[in-house]
């Protein structure tokens, strides 16, 4: 596999959804068709443009003639194909949305009501799709169950026993939620973001960012060893390191809570969990410590990531905790699958450019006012850090590129 498929995998699988991010031309969306698993039957895209409402993509009244109809919309009919592959025994083909160029619509208002449902911990507490519309999801199942079934090479009539059960499900949740296993996909074109919508902390927070690059250029990392010990100069950077790497932190817990959450909260299926392409370990707990301890296949980027907070302040940007959660799952998600295929160097410059670095995003405005005004304070700041990621990774590293093109446009 492609080294950008394989960290976009890693983000996925630790139950992170994905913005592939590059130039025009670079294949984000070939690339995030196949991941979100085209021809299969919950596979959607939705080209986002001006007018895209959060109505559009659920439920919507469409004019026909003379006459009005209920018309569900690309979110659900693939939240319902998903859930009856899933009901059928195909959790492990994906079948999701694709969200195509999200920043040439004010995306944050379009999937306001979803993001509280992208989190797994509130999955099975909200409903997408309400409980007023479950006559037009049978309706819409029993019109899906012949090609569902065609497509997954199952008896027709065994999928419509499905469909049936599926809805009596729903009837008893009072509604559609979001399967643990499904993600959203997006891609977005850097060129012209100046000119369009930014991406709001809501958007970003919920999404590994992964940048694609051209294919004449190619991702190395570098690692310099005697820039270890800077890392972790600051009380802040050596508290968080700390959090990061105690098995007993409420982060590590918290990350672990959130990729078994299927074994403490029930779903409608018993197969969906958050852990997609494999089953999660019975022992996860035990298993994730291999990983998360110092010294252990993540921590290079732990150091990284503990550093760019202690950084932070300084930018004047509050980090959450959310950010180490995931780069928990991220780095509990690799030891388990793709320990074989990146090394620790890359997983590092993976955590910090998709799920830290984006959140500093928000000093770009804040640069080019101070610029206006003659001051070149923060620039410097940044400048500092992203001298520091040269040195420590390089220059064609992800991270590298992703703090250029996010700050310093």
């Amino acid at each position: 596999m492609d080294k950008v498929e394989i960290f976009a995998l890693i983000a996925l699988a630790s139950g992170k959804n994905v913005l592939l991010v590059g130039a025009p031309g670079v294949g984000k969306t070939r690339l995030a068709k196949m991941l979100a698993g085209e021809g299969m039957p919950g596979f959607e895209i939705v080209t986002c443009r001006e007018g895209l409402t959060y109505d559009r993509i659920v439920a919507y009244y469409s004019s026909r003639g003379s006459g009005v109809s209920l018309e569900l919309g690309p979110l659900t009919k693939s939240l319902l194909r998903y859930w009856l592959s899933i009901r059928l025994g195909a959790m492990v083909v994906p079948g999701w949305i694709v969200l195509d160029e999200v920043n040439r619509v004010n995306i944050d208002v379009v999937l306001g009501e979803i993001f509280t449902a992208m989190d797994m911990e509130h999955r099975m507490s909200v409903k997408i799709v309400s409980e007023d519309l479950l006559d037009k999801v049978s309706e819409f199942l029993s019109s899906s169950v012949t090609s569902v079934a065609t497509r997954l090479n199952i008896l027709v009539e065994r999928a419509r026993d499905s469909a049936s059960e599926l809805v009596k499900a729903f009837e008893s949740f009072g509604g559609v939620p979001l399967p643990y296993s499904y993600r959203f996909l997006a891609t977005m074109n850097i060129y012209d973001r100046a000119q369009l919508y930014r991406l709001g902390h809501a958007f970003v927070r919920r999404f590994a960012y992964i940048y694609i690059l051209p294919p004449y250029e190619s991702c190395e990392v570098t690692w310099s060893d005697k820039l270890e010990p800077k890392l972790l100069a600051s009380d802040t950077s050596k508290s968080i390191y700390s959090l990061l790497t105690s098995a007993g932190s409420e982060i590590v817990r918290q990350a672990v809570k959130e990729l078994e959450i299927h074994r403490h909260v029930k779903s409608l299926i018993e197969p969906d969990s958050p852990m997609i392409y494999i089953e999660s370990p019975s022992n996860l707990a035990t298993q994730a410590l291999e990983y998360i301890k110092s010294g252990g296949l993540c921590d290079k980027g732990f150091k990284l990531i503990s550093y760019v907070y202690g950084l932070a302040g300084e930018l004047g940007v509050e980090l959450g905790i959310s950010p180490l959660v995931d780069a928990i799952k991220m780095c509990i998600a690799t030891g388990i699958l793709f320990s074989k295929h990146v090394t620790d160097k890359e997983l590092a410059d993976l955590m910090l450019s998709s799920l830290v670095i984006p959140q500093l995003g928000v000093i770009a405005p804040r640069i080019r006012a101070e610029a206006l005004l003659g001051s070149e304070e923060l620039l410097k700041r940044v400048r500092e850090l992203r001298k520091v990621i040269e040195e420590l990774l390089g220059m064609k590293s992800l991270s590298y590129r992703t703090l250029r093109g996010l700050v310093e446009t």
